[in-house]
């Protein structure tokens, strides 16, 4: 509930609706805008560092070269988490409505 309401900023009643397979959704959409917005960023940093720096070298720089990022790679050496099932996220969502002392 503390990422929907104070990342996310859904409100309560949206949040009290939302199944466990929207609020994947919803969290797993705006975790891509985060990761979106920063890449640009850097993506900008590193452009404006290359044109900083080439009048100063012979050799043609290109902004992967100069400051080469993780996402820069084609593949991902990251395993894939294994999803959950409908059930076990059901389950796991009355674990936490009964910590929290509501009812989902």
């Amino acid at each position: 509930m503390g990422i929907a309401l104070g990342r996310v900023h859904i409100s309560y009643n949206d949040f009290c609706w939302c199944t466990p397979e929207e609020f994947e959704e919803v969290c797993k959409a705006w975790q891509e805008t985060r990761d979106a917005e920063y890449k640009e960023n850097w993506e900008r940093t590193r452009l404006l560092a290359t044109i900083t720096i080439q009048p100063h070298v012979k050799q043609k720089l290109t902004a992967q070269k100069l400051l080469p990022f993780a996402w820069d790679k084609k593949t991902s050496s990251v395993p894939k988490a294994k999803r959950m099932t409908a059930e076990q996220r059901r389950k796991r969502m009355d674990e936490v409505a009964k910590k929290l002392g509501t009812t989902v």
